[in-house]
């Protein structure tokens, strides 16, 4: 004789037994103001430019407030896609700048809150990041972020103020490409690994915002032999190149190391002008007559 089981499948609606989370006392409104901001124009993506952490009053809830999808916030603007700590980072209206809010100062944590932090957060904290290319603009006055409890205004975070941020850079003054002429120098006039001639000056040019910070970034075909700031001669090891010799850049008279980003100065508004050395140096024991000329490209970022 066969037994039928009977399987009964019950499906309740946890909702309908779980108390809601509400807000039961004032919500409020948190203003932070920030000032008139200058940002190098080639700052990398992530860096931090401003932070203000303000006091929140504790909010008072009624309910089960365990889970975090009851407690949120709604950010103004467009997910930018990158992140600041563990928060997402929203775009402003100036191109490069964005917003995260999170929960605390260390941005550690983000909205929504963990759980464990529901109703206990006393902080909350606004910074600005760098999520691409700079451009001077003005950051709007106005909500950036509203925490809502089951659908209630619970916290809103103001900046007062419009904000205007300025992007600081220089201009090249001259042209891009420049032909530094070493001249025609003997092969005897070499003495030995580390021995130099054709030593001629070169000088870049530029108009500057006051406070940008100024870095160069020579990159090329090193030497071999490893010497700092060397360049290997363009079709070394071909007929009628020249060998046992490179040609090394200098600033100040100290070798520049080829791809490092080389700091030379916070600028004053204005006109600066930068004189670096280019020069034949012996590389090795022996050489040998020939063309001898180099490439380099060189690199100017404002960070």
């Amino acid at each position: 004789m066969k037994k039928r089981v009977k399987i009964v499948l019950l499906l309740l609606s946890t909702s309908g037994y779980a108390w809601g989370c509400t807000l039961s006392g004032p919500s409020a409104q948190l203003s932070v103001i920030i000032p008139p901001l200058t940002v190098q124009r080639d700052l990398p993506i992530g860096t931090v430019i401003w932070q203000q952490t303000v006091n929140a009053p504790l909010l008072e809830l009624a309910g089960e407030c365990g889970d975090e999808s009851e407690t949120r916030a709604n950010l103004v603007g467009n997910d930018s896609g990158i992140l600041s700590g563990r928060n997402p980072v929203y775009n402003t209206g100036v191109p490069g700048i964005g917003y995260a809010v999170a929960t605390g100062p260390e941005f550690s944590d983000g909205w929504p809150a963990a759980k464990d932090k529901t109703a206990s957060v006393n902080t909350l904290s606004l910074r600005l990041v760098v999520t691409g290319t700079v451009s001077s603009g003005v950051l709007d006055a106005g909500e950036y972020a509203r925490r809502l409890i089951d659908g209630q205004t619970a916290q809103q975070l103001m900046v007062q103020t419009s904000v205007p941020l300025t992007r600081l850079a220089c201009e090249l003054n001259d042209s891009r490409d420049r032909v530094v002429p070493l001249g025609a120098v003997l092969r005897t006039g070499f003495t030995g690994p580390g021995s130099t001639q054709g030593e001629q000056v070169f000088q870049l040019g530029l108009t500057c915002d006051a406070g940008t910070q100024v870095n160069i970034q020579f990159d090329g075909e090193a030497d071999n032999s490893g010497t700092p700031g060397v360049l290997a001669l363009l079709n070394h090891g071909e007929s009628g190149i020249a060998s046992g010799i490179g040609v090394q850049l200098l600033y100040h008279q100290t070798p520049i190391a080829l791809g490092e980003r080389l700091p030379l100065e916070t600028a004053p508004a204005g006109v600066r002008t930068y004189p670096f050395t280019a020069r034949y140096y012996q590389t090795q024991p022996k050489v040998t007559s020939g063309d001898a000329n180099a490439v380099a490209t060189f690199n100017l970022t404002y960070q």
